[in-house]
């Protein structure tokens, strides 16, 4: 468990180096890892639709963010934080 969790730090640090290096397949590669191992990561969720949009792919953006919205109600009963539902609209303006 805990080599585990050591793991999704190393990735989601790769993704988000990826990301501030405009790399964006490697981000979305290393944010998907991450999430693999834990989909309630919801940073991992933002840094996502933020590489699909630096890409020029809204659908792809919201496309994410529906199937992690319908992902957190089915399986914890919650929303996504606000933080993730503002990213989101600004994302599609």
């Amino acid at each position: 468990m805990r080599r585990s969790r050591l793991r999704v730090r190393v990735v989601a640090a790769l993704a988000k180096l990826s990301l501030s290096e405009k790399q964006w397949a490697d981000a979305l590669k290393y944010a998907g890892e991450a999430l693999a191992d834990d989909p309630f990561r919801e940073d991992m969720h933002r840094l996502t639709m933020k590489a699909f949009a630096a890409q020029g792919k809204p659908a792809s953006v919201k496309k994410h963010f529906e199937r992690m919205k319908k992902n957190l109600q089915t399986e914890l009963g919650i929303e996504p934080a606000e933080e993730t539902k503002r990213l989101f609209s600004e994302l599609m303006k």
